[in-house]
């Protein structure tokens, strides 16, 4: 986390993992759009695919509660990044 500039979009893509340092700090940026056992969604949306927005979305491996992985920007609730038409 110290060496990190605070840029996602930048420094990280679809599927790389990130610490618990880092997934708390993006938590703690603003309300999360949603949060729950295992997943969250940053409060804002990123973009919008299809006329809907979009939002950053991590979820939490199972057998290492201190990984996230980075699944995309997906609609809100879900955790697969939508195809764009």
């Amino acid at each position: 986390m110290t060496d990190w500039k605070g840029d996602f979009a930048n420094d990280f893509k679809k599927g790389d993992y990130v610490n618990a340092e880092i997934a708390w700090h993006l938590i703690n940026c603003v309300p999360p759009r949603n949060f729950s056992n295992g997943y969250f969604q940053c409060g804002e949306p990123n973009s919008h695919i299809n006329g809907k927005p979009v939002y950053l979305t991590l979820i939490q491996i199972y057998d290492n509660p201190e990984i996230w992985k980075f699944v995309g920007y997906c609609y809100s609730g879900q955790y697969r990044e939508p195809i764009n038409n």
